[in-house]
């Protein structure tokens, strides 16, 4: 598998999955990925001359560089060659526009790569039903610190959206009743870079301690009232 583009999401592969001992990668400057080799020895910058020798592909580059990477490359791959696409903006149909004799498969991250390597606890990758093989293929390149789901690329969009909106909101809210509080910003960064995240793995995980069992009983009861 070679991975073309060496953001957040590339990192976080790379940094996570123990399974391959050599990551190809293609990047359009190499110094960054350079750097990075001497805390991921298992890393290998490739140019272009190392596209013909492979057939599988792994885009993690936002939605301009994939059209533009495309365009650019196109004729450089084995025909049938597989490309998942993980950015979240680009479909199928406009990639086969560009390069119609590679087959596409929509791999989109449902979570937040930079808290996933904070956390060492991988994540999820969605991929639509119909491309079984393919996402079996990339189960057993990416580890069992991964997940590959079956779903859609726009219900991975919303649900990325929505939990993005919400914490925002969330933590503009708490900043602003801490401040009103009067508690000091170091106080503030300690109980911001720890509380959320840890009320809501315990949310998921059915573990809330006493005092957050009865913020969420009040919260269902007014979600209730209001529902009367």
């Amino acid at each position: 598998m070679l991975i073309v583009g060496f953001g957040k999401l590339a990192v976080m592969v790379t940094e996570l999955n123990k399974r391959p001992d050599v990551f190809h990668v293609f990047n359009r400057t190499a110094s960054k990925l350079i750097e990075k080799q001497k805390t991921n020895p298992r890393l290998r910058y490739v140019d272009s001359s190392f596209f013909p020798q492979t057939k599988r592909v792994f885009l993690a580059l936002p939605p301009e560089g994939v059209l533009g990477f495309l365009k650019h490359y196109r004729d450089y791959f084995p025909t049938g060659s597989w490309f998942y696409h993980t950015a979240t903006n680009v479909t199928c149909e406009e990639l086969e526009q560009i390069a119609p004799h590679y087959h596409f498969i929509p791999a989109k991250f449902a979570g937040h790569a930079l808290q996933a390597v904070r956390e060492k606890s991988g994540g999820t990758f969605v991929i639509p039903e119909k491309f079984r093989s393919e996402a079996e293929e990339l189960q057993g390149w990416l580890g069992d610190r991964f997940q590959v789901m079956r779903g859609s690329e726009e219900e991975v969009k919303t649900a990325n959206r929505i939990a993005v909106e919400e914490t925002i909101r969330m933590a503009v809210k708490l900043t602003n009743r801490l401040d009103q509080e009067g508690v000091p910003p170091s106080i503030q960064k300690a109980v911001m870079g720890q509380i959320p995240g840890g009320v809501l793995h315990a949310h998921l995980e059915g573990q809330h301690g006493g005092f957050a069992k009865s913020v969420l009983k009040k919260q269902k009861e007014l979600e209730n009232d209001e529902d009367r």
